[in-house]
């Protein structure tokens, strides 16, 4: 039984049109990554025609790295309450770099889980927080170069940062659609 009250549930079931409607003038798109399980975020975006001296030329669509995760694909229904799907899961662990906790790592986080006044706040669907298994770093680009996200990777000495676009670099442009 869920303690999360039920007008909460019904406004928050699923994010509102505006949120999770799409960009002007480009669509989501997924190129694959290295293993076949793993898709690749783009967005595709077209370019309007440019008016030049000898008439009006075409410009190609423009691909970058699209950091907004399930919110912007319109063909992904979003639950709050279920959660995101573990689609990483398999990956993770077949890398064999991490390990699961028993429990979380900090004592306000536990005591936060044990405070009863808090209960009414809680999402049934929390998974178990994760670490590096001793000895092992576990480095968020080295692992975006081997899902072949190489190029958005490196493209610019910034991190990636989630809800932020970045420009696919040349080396990813032979996976782009044409």
């Amino acid at each position: 039984m869920s303690a999360i009250p039920q007008s909460f549930i019904q406004k928050t079931t699923q994010l509102s049109a505006d949120v999770t409607r799409a960009f002007a003038n480009a669509r989501k798109i997924y190129i694959n990554g290295s293993q076949a399980n793993i898709r690749v975020p783009m967005r595709e975006v077209t370019q309007t025609p440019t008016h030049a001296s000898q008439g009006i030329e075409e410009n190609p669509p423009i691909y970058i790295y699209d950091t907004s995760g399930p919110y912007t694909d319109p063909l992904v229904a979003i639950d709050l309450l279920k959660g995101l799907p573990a689609i990483r899961q398999a990956w993770i662990e077949q890398r064999a770099d991490t390990e699961q906790l028993k429990d979380d790592s900090s004592a306000y986080a536990r005591a936060r889980k044990h405070d009863a006044t808090l209960a009414h706040l809680r999402f049934e669907h929390i998974r178990k927080p994760r670490r590096a298994k001793a000895g092992d770093v576990v480095e968020i680009r080295l692992h975006a170069v081997y899902l072949g996200r190489a190029g958005a990777a490196h493209c610019s000495p910034a991190p990636l940062h989630p809800g932020r676009h970045h420009v696919a670099h040349a080396d990813e442009h032979d996976r782009l659609p044409r």
